[in-house]
């Protein structure tokens, strides 16, 4: 009994890494097509870039589509392809400064607040 379940406990841990593996290729690639399709970054790119990330993610969904019971090496494989193709240009885009700027939002609290203080405002009390 305790060697059954060593048994599936093994068989568990492959199929959790397996989903873990197809779950990041295919998040990954809806985040990629979701960037470059953003009004910011449309002009940051060229068509030709666009036009290749999007072939590269359409190919990609489709395959995992196709191949739902694939081992983790193969996702992690097309995942890869996909970071090789994508990552340069979103490196251009994050060197053009089209990322988005986490300092603008933390600025506009501070001029919300009026003073420079973002935090609870604390009254002593006699």
């Amino acid at each position: 009994m305790v060697e059954e379940a060593e048994k599936y406990k093994n068989e568990d841990e492959k199929t959790r890494l397996k989903i873990e593996a197809k779950n990041s290729l295919e998040n990954y690639a809806y985040n990629i097509r979701n960037t470059i399709k953003d009004d910011k970054v449309k002009d940051k790119i060229s068509e030709s870039e666009r036009e290749d990330l999007e072939k590269k993610i359409s190919e990609i969904l489709s395959f995992i589509e196709k191949n739902e019971d694939l081992e983790k090496e193969e996702y992690e494989e097309k995942e890869n392809e996909l970071k090789n193709l994508a990552n340069p240009i979103i490196t251009k885009i994050y060197q053009q400064g089209t990322a988005p700027n986490m300092g603008e939002f933390n600025e506009a609290q501070h001029t919300e607040s009026g003073s420079g203080n973002t935090g609870p405002k604390i009254e002593e009390v006699d």
